[in-house]
C-alpha cells in the first residue's frame, strides 16, 4: 500500500527544475521518453528488469538529469550541462537527482507523511567518495554517447565491459590503513603491486604495478592516467614511474582495466590500464582535512577546498607526506597538490582544466645481502648515501562539445615537465676503484593532443551502433646523464656531494681521459596514433558486438653524446581488438575478447644499443584472449570470474642501467573476485559485507637460455578476503587477510641462497592479516568527523622482497604496524537547504549524506518523491575531499 500511495504522490509531484548557470536561458531540455519497461519489486530489490511482471511507467526525466549523472559518475570536473545530451534508456531505474536541482520544502502534512515513510527499514552502505556512488540504487542504467575512454567508471560500466576490470574506492579502502596507490590495488585479481622489485621503488612514494604476467617494476608495462591523461614521465620513451607525482589523498577512486583495452589506449597496455580519478569539484563550498600516521612516523595530510561559484567550479588541494618508514635511512618528504577548474559557457560546451604539482626528496634504504639480513637487524640500512629527488608539473585542458543530439566531441591537450635524479653508491666498483657515488639526473618534457569523437547510428528494429574515433599526437624529449664521484683511497666511502646539484650543468669534455660524466644522451619520440572503435547493440542491448583497431606510429631518435653515435628507428603497428558481451538477464553477463598491446623501445634502450638493427630495439608485442562471467546484484552478490591467455614477443625488462629481453613467453591464468552484501536481501544482516578473491598465474618462457622457466614476480596462487560490519550508529569493524605463494625474482629462477648479494632468489610465501575500527558521524551545522584505529600485519609475519638494482639485496617488508586516521569536513549549504527536525537527523543515523544508499523498494519511492519536489532531505551532490 505504501508503494501505491508513494507512486500516486510521485505522479502528482512537479518535475525537477533544470540546472541553470549564470546566463541560462531558454526552455528546459526535452525529456527522454518515459521508460515503459516493466518495473517490479521482488523481495529485497527495487528493480527486476525488462521481463518483470506488473509493468509500470517510470516518471519522465530530463536528458539533462541523465547527463548530470553520467558526468558526475565519471569523476568529471564539469558542472552539469543545461541542455540535452545523447542517451538511450535501456533499463528502468530511478534517475539520480541533478546536482543543480534544489529540493522543494515540504508542507507540514507531507512532512508528516515522509516522516512515517522514513521509518521504512533501508539497506544502505556508507557513501563513497566522489560525485555519485557507483551503487545501483543511484545508477542510471542507460547507455550514453560519450568520448570518455572508460565511460563513467561506475559499477555498471564494469559490468558491461567485455574484459577483466575492477573499481577501487579509496574512501572505502583507507579504513584498512592504505598509504599508497599500490596498497589500494594489491587486492585485485590478476594485479601485482609490490614495493621491492626496484631499488628506487622501495619507498611508499612509488608505484610498482602490473597485471597478468607483466613486470610490475615501476609500472613500466602499464598505462597509468590521471583523469584519462597519462602521468608517466614519457609514456612512449620513459614509462617507468620512478617519480609517482600524486598523493593517494588526491584520488577518489581507481578504475583498473586488466583486459579489453588495447584499442582506445596505447602504448603499453600489457601491464593494465589504471585511471586515477581525482576528487571531483563540489557543487557547494566544502573544506576537508584528513591526516594519517603510524607508530614509525610515516605521516600524511591532505587539506582541500572546493565549490562552484557563479557557474565556475574550482578545487584546490595540498597533500604533503613526510616522516620515515620502518626501515633505517628511509626519511622522506613529498609535497603534492592539485588545482582544478570547470566552466560551461553554453549549454553544449564544457571546459575543464587540471594542474598537478609534486616534489619529492627521499632516502633509499637499499637492500641487504643474505648474511646481513640473517645476522643483524633486518630493518637496518648499509647504504647511507643512496637517495632520490624529483619534481613534476603537469597540466591538462579539456574541451567537450555536443554539436547535436547523440554526438560528442572532446579535445584534450596536456603538457608535463619531469625531473628525477637517483644517487647510488657502488661499494665495489666494477673498474676496481674505490667506492664510487653515481648521480643520474634525467629530464623529460612531453606535449600531447588527443581529439575524440563519438556518435550513435540507429537502425530499424531498435539496434544501434556507437562509433568512436580518435587520435593522439605526442612529442617527447628526454635528457639523461650519469656522473660519478670516486672516494679517495685515503678516506674510502667519503664524498663531497658537489655533483648533487651540478651533474646536469657540467660541460661535456670528450678529450678528458677520466671524465666525471660517464653517460650523456638525448632522445626524442614523435608518436602518432588513431583508432576506430565500433559497438553494435542488439537484442535490446543484451548483446554487444565490438570491434576496432588502433594504428600506432612512433619515430624514435637518440644520440649518445660521448660516442657521438646517433640512432633512428620508426615503429608502426596495427592493434586489432574484438569482443562479445551477452547479458541474458540483468544480473548476469558473459564475455569473450581478444586484443593486442604494443610497446616501442625506450630511451635507455637507445642509449645502450649499438646499431639501429640491434634486436634490443625490437618492439614488445603481446596478444591476449580472455573470457568470463560477471554477476551483479544477484542476491547481493557482485562477482567477476575470468580466464585468460597471453603470448609475449620480445618481452622487455628495463632496469635502472640495463635491459633484459625475452624472445617469447606464454602466460595464462584465472581470476576470481566475489563480494556479497547480504543486507540487500536480509535486513537483519544489513551492514555486513564479505569479499573473497583468488588469482592463479602460470607462465613459461618459450625460447632462449631461460626456456621453460617461469616469469618473475608472479606467485602461482594468491588468495585474499575481507569482512566488515557497520552498526547503525556509525561504528564499523573489519578485518582482512591475504596469502601470496612463493615467487621467483629473476628469469633464471635461482633458488634462495644462490645469490650471496640477495638480489635474486625465491621469495617465500607469506600471509598478512589486518583489522580496524572506524567511527564516522555527522556533527551539527554540516560538520562531519571520521576516526580510525587499525593494525596491519597483525601477526607480525616476517616477509621480504628483493631488488637487483645497484642498491641490490633483500628488502625487509612491513612488520606489525598500528595506524591512526583522523578526518573532518564541512559543507557550506545555501540558506533554506538541508533543514531538518532533530527527529529526522537521528533517523539518518551515521550517514553523512544520502549519496550511496541501497534502499528497499518502498524507501526508493520516498527518494523519488524527494527528487520530484517533496521533502527536505539532503540532495545527492558531488563533493570533494575525504569524508
Amino acid at each position: 500500500m505504501y508503494s501505491v500511495f508513494a507512486w500516486m504522490l510521485v505522479a502528482a509531484s512537479p518535475s525537477p527544475r533544470a540546472y541553470e548557470g549564470p546566463a541560462a536561458a531558454g526552455p528546459v531540455a526535452e525529456a527522454v521518453p518515459a521508460a515503459t519497461e516493466a518495473y517490479a519489486n521482488p523481495p529485497g530489490r527495487g528493480y527486476a528488469g525488462p521481463g518483470a511482471a506488473s509493468p509500470r511507467t517510470l516518471p519522465a526525466k530530463t536528458a539533462e538529469t541523465a547527463e548530470s549523472a553520467q558526468t558526475a559518475g565519471s569523476g568529471s570536473t564539469t558542472p552539469p550541462p543545461r541542455a540535452s545530451t545523447s542517451s538511450v534508456a535501456t533499463r528502468g531505474e530511478p534517475a539520480p537527482k541533478s546536482a543543480g536541482v534544489e529540493p522543494a520544502e515540504a508542507p507540514e502534512e507531507d512532512e508528516a507523511l515522509l516522516g512515517s515513510l522514513e521509518t521504512i527499514e533501508e539497506e544502505e552502505i556508507l557513501p563513497r567518495e566522489g560525485a555519485y556512488n557507483d551503487d545501483l540504487s543511484y545508477e542510471v542504467r542507460e547507455i550514453v554517447v560519450t568520448t570518455d575512454l572508460l565511460g563513467g567508471s561506475r559499477r555498471m560500466d564494469l559490468f558491461r565491459h567485455a574484459g577483466g576490470r575492477s573499481l577501487v574506492s579509496v574512501a572505502e579502502n583507507k579504513d584498512r590503513g592504505i598509504s599508497s596507490v599500490g596498497e589500494a590495488l594489491d587486492r585485485m585479481p590478476g594485479v601485482r603491486a609490490v614495493e621491492g622489485n626496484a631499488g628506487i621503488g622501495s619507498t611508499s612514494t612509488k608505484l610498482n604495478v602490473g597485471v597478468r604476467g607483466a613486470n610490475p617494476r615501476l609500472s613500466s608495462e602499464a598505462t597509468v592516467m590521471l583523469d584519462e591523461v597519462p602521468i608517466a614521465p614519457a609514456p612512449y620513451g620513459q614509462p617507468q614511474l620512478s617519480l609517482f607525482p600524486l598523493s593517494l589523498f588526491s584520488i577518489d577512486r581507481i578504475d583498473a582495466v586488466r583486459g579489453g583495452s588495447s584499442v582506445r589506449f596505447g602504448p603499453r597496455t600489457s601491464g593494465g590500464v589504471f585511471n586515477l580519478i581525482s576528487n571531483p569539484i563540489p557543487e557547494n563550498p566544502r573544506i576537508a582535512v584528513f591526516a594519517q600516521t603510524d607508530q614509525f612516523g610515516d605521516a600524511g595530510v591532505a587539506a582541500s577546498y572546493g565549490g562552484t561559484h557563479r557557474g565556475v567550479g574550482m578545487y584546490f588541494e595540498y597533500a604533503p607526506r613526510f616522516g620515515r618508514t620502518y626501515r633505517e635511512h628511509s626519511e622522506f618528504q613529498a609535497h603534492g597538490g592539485i588545482i582544478k577548474f570547470a566552466y560551461s559557457p553554453t549549454s553544449k560546451l564544457d571546459l575543464a582544466s587540471t594542474t598537478h604539482l609534486f616534489i619529492e626528496e627521499s632516502n633509499l634504504p637499499g637492500g641487504l645481502d643474505e648474511k646481513q639480513y640473517v645476522d643483524s637487524d633486518r630493518f637496518r640500512s648499509v647504504r647511507l648515501y643512496d637517495r632520490f629527488e624529483g619534481s613534476r608539473v603537469g597540466t591538462s585542458l579539456r574541451l567537450r562539445w555536443r554539436p547535436r543530439e547523440e554526438h560528442e566531441l572532446q579535445l584534450i591537450g596536456y603538457y608535463s615537465h619531469t625531473y628525477r635524479m637517483s644517487v647510488m653508491e657502488r661499494q665495489v666498483s666494477l673498474e676496481g676503484e674505490a667506492p664510487t657515488l653515481y648521480y643520474r639526473p634525467r629530464n623529460y618534457d612531453i606535449f600531447g593532443l588527443e581529439p575524440r569523437y563519438a556518435l550513435r547510428l540507429r537502425h530499424k528494429g531498435g539496434s544501434f551502433h556507437d562509433l568512436s574515433i580518435g587520435g593522439r599526437f605526442m612529442y617527447e624529449m628526454g635528457r639523461s646523464r650519469e656522473c660519478r664521484e670516486i672516494s679517495s683511497p685515503e678516506n674510502p666511502g667519503f664524498y663531497t656531494g658537489e655533483l648533487g646539484a651540478g651533474c646536469g650543468q657540467l660541460v661535456l669534455d670528450r678529450d678528458d681521459l677520466d671524465p666525471a660524466i660517464r653517460r650523456d644522451s638525448d632522445a626524442r619520440i614523435a608518436a602518432y596514433a588513431t583508432y576506430v572503435d565500433d559497438k553494435l547493440y542488439l537484442l535490446d542491448t543484451k548483446l554487444v558486438v565490438s570491434g576496432g583497431a588502433r594504428l600506432e606510429v612512433a619515430q624514435l631518435s637518440g644520440r649518445n653524446n660521448l660516442s657521438q653515435r646517433a640512432l633512428n628507428r620508426t615503429y608502426w603497428e596495427v592493434l586489432p581488438a574484438a569482443s562479445l558481451w551477452y547479458g541474458p538477464i540483468d544480473q548476469l553477463a558473459l564475455f569473450a575478447g581478444y586484443g593486442r598491446s604494443f610497446g616501442p623501445s625506450q630511451f635507455l634502450q637507445v642509449d645502450t644499443a649499438t646499431s639501429d638493427s640491434n634486436f634490443q630495439l625490437n618492439p614488445e608485442i603481446a596478444d591476449m584472449v580472455e573470457g568470463g562471467v560477471k554477476l551483479m546484484e544477484l542476491g547481493g552478490v557482485y562477482a567477476d570470474f575470468t580466464g585468460w591467455y597471453r603470448y609475449y614477443q620480445d618481452l622487455t625488462d628495463v632496469g635502472e642501467t640495463q635491459v633484459d629481453r625475452i624472445v617469447g613467453a606464454h602466460v595464462y591464468g584465472v581470476e576470481a573476485d566475489l563480494t556479497w552484501e547480504p543486507g540487500e536481501i536480509w535486513e537483519r544482516v544489513d551492514g555486513l559485507s564479505l569479499n573473497v578473491g583468488y588469482g592463479w598465474t602460470e607462465s613459461s618462457i618459450a625460447a632462449g637460455q631461460y626456456a621453460g622457466n617461469r616469469l618473475a614476480w608472479y606467485p602461482a596462487h594468491e588468495v585474499w578476503g575481507s569482512a566488515s560490519y557497520e552498526f547503525p550508529f556509525g561504528l564499523k569493524l573489519g578485518g582482512d587477510a591475504s596469502f601470496n605463494g612463493s615467487q621467483f625474482t629473476d628469469y633464471a629462477n635461482r633458488p634462495a641462497g644462490f645469490d650471496a648479494s640477495g638480489a635474486t632468489g625465491v621469495i617465500p610465501a607469506y600471509t598478512l592479516l589486518g583489522a580496524y575500527a572506524r567511527v564516522r558521524a555527522p556533527l551539527p551545522d554540516h560538520w562531519q568527523l571520521e576516526v580510525t584505529f587499525g593494525v596491519k600485519n597483525l601477526l607480525n609475519e616476517e616477509w621480504f622482497m628483493r631488488t637487483d638494482d645497484e642498491n641490490r639485496g633483500i628488502l625487509a617488508m612491513r612488520p606489525r604496524t598500528f595506524y591512526f586516521n583522523l578526518g573532518f569536513a564541512h559543507d557550506f549549504m545555501p540558506r533554506g537547504r538541508g533543514k531538518r527536525s532533530a527527529r529526522r537527523q537521528r533517523q539518518r543515523g551515521h550517514a553523512v549524506a544520502e549519496v550511496g544508499r541501497r534502499r528497499s523498494p518502498r524507501a526508493r519511492m520516498l527518494q523519488l518523491m524527494r527528487m520530484n519536489g517533496y521533502g527536505g532531505g539532503i540532495a545527492s551532490r558531488a563533493h570533494g575531499g575525504w569524508l
